[in-house]
């Protein structure tokens, strides 16, 4: 049995695992071995049910996928709650999108990072948790974060909860308790004790009285993304959005084929704070050529989409990644 001490949500927990590959899905969250609030695992029977619920995982992945539950579970006597969907940052502020699976959240969060560029921040994919202290509530990200793997270990304030459905018109409105309460719910992990489920309740009713929820209808398109932007964040979604590449690459770094490998080295000043090589796959030398070239973001993740056939928005999502790498790398300068 493998043991590690994780921080989740401002939270102290052991995880007792089958396997000690899981120390890698939970790397971001480990902290030195020290004292535990409580303690998780997954049964056997769980591992079973896990199995069943999905297909083609490894044993470690089941039961890493499982160990959620009785986390879950335990939340609520902690003032958190595990919900369903796709948590973003903007300026400080946390905001979710719910829906059931295969509705958008996804693509909608794509296209916040496709036109509004490196300021927003992904906090978690599918399963954030939300606290509640001082009559704040916050969002968490955790490691489980579908299969985009879209999950940071950060926590923020949460600003507002969008409850998307498709739409053939972009609107957005506040939605009517009786369409939050259910529309929630739905999206919300129901523990299976009675008093974590009248817990749940009452984290519920401060959630609805603490947090505007929105009814929002939306397309694909880039006015999906200025219609939820401008009323969750009360800003002008034209002075915020991406219209000129304010990203380029640093003088001083040399792009070359070598035996068609594509590898970057440092020279001149650039050399004295990089040293050695970066080899490229193909995409990432598209995005830095046309980044070179003077490209927007949203011009390069078109380019991208045309090239290799794939859809915008995921396109628009391997860019933001591969920008946020070089940048971090410090390959770009404003």
């Amino acid at each position: 049995m493998e043991e590690f001490v994780i921080r989740l949500a401002g939270h102290n927990i052991r995880v007792k695992s089958r396997f000690a590959s899981n120390r890698g899905f939970f790397a971001d969250y480990i902290v030195p071995d020290e004292d535990a609030e409580f303690a998780v695992s997954v049964s056997d029977e769980e591992m079973k049910n896990t199995k069943n619920a999905t297909e083609g995982l490894s044993p470690g992945r089941i039961e890493f996928t499982g160990m959620y539950r009785p986390i879950a579970e335990k939340m609520p006597f902690y003032d958190g709650l595990v919900i369903h969907g796709a948590a973003i940052s903007y300026e400080g502020k946390g905001y979710i999108f719910t829906a059931p699976s295969g509705t958008g959240k996804t693509t909608h969060i794509k296209a916040w990072r496709k036109f509004l560029g490196k300021s927003v921040g992904i906090v978690n994919g599918d399963k954030p948790i939300l606290t509640v202290k001082d009559g704040t509530v916050y969002v968490h990200g955790t490691p489980w974060s579908g299969k985009e793997r879209w999950q940071k270990n950060c926590s923020v304030p949460l600003g507002g909860i969008c409850l998307l459905n498709r739409g053939t018109v972009n609107e957005i409105r506040p939605a009517t308790t009786d369409e939050s309460i259910p529309f929630l719910f739905r999206q919300t992990y129901i523990p299976q004790n009675t008093d974590a489920v009248i817990k749940t309740m009452e984290l519920m009713d401060v959630l609805l009285k603490n947090v505007p929820v929105y009814m929002l209808y939306c397309d694909t398109s880039e006015n999906a993304v200025k219609c939820s932007f401008e009323r969750l964040c009360s800003k002008n979604y034209d002075d915020c959005k991406v219209r000129t590449s304010d990203m380029k690459i640093k003088s001083g770094f040399v792009l070359r084929d070598i035996a068609g490998q594509a590898v970057v080295i440092a020279t001149g000043e650039a050399s004295k704070d990089f040293h050695g090589m970066v080899k490229l796959n193909e995409t990432a030398k598209d995005i830095w050529q046309w980044l070179s070239d003077g490209r927007t973001v949203p011009e390069i993740a078109e380019k991208l989409a045309e090239k290799y056939s794939v859809d915008k928005s995921n396109a628009a999502a391997d860019v933001m990644e591969m920008v946020e790498k070089m940048e971090k790398a410090g390959f770009l300068e404003s």
